[in-house]
């Protein structure tokens, strides 16, 4: 099963992405840079095209051991 969050930063024009592929025990990070697309965009209204993608790709085990670290070594606070 996949699991799938973005985040767009409209003020930023990139956005977060996270995805979980239990299937294959992945979890993708990706980071995406956008610029306004002259062709469709008006004054009013902004359409985003992207640029560039960065992707960052690492197991659930190793997400759980990052999330440990940052949150501290007890259990309790590393819940995910």
């Amino acid at each position: 099963m996949q699991k799938k969050t973005e985040l767009m930063l409209f003020d930023s024009r990139a956005s977060v992405c996270v995805e979980s592929d239990s299937e294959n025990d992945l979890i993708v990070f990706s980071v995406t840079e956008y610029e306004v697309d002259g062709e469709k965009s008006t004054r009013k209204n902004e359409h985003p095209k992207p640029v560039s993608t960065t992707e960052i790709y690492i197991s659930e085990k190793e997400a759980t051991e990052i999330a440990k670290a940052l949150l501290g070594t007890t259990e309790e606070r590393a819940v995910i």
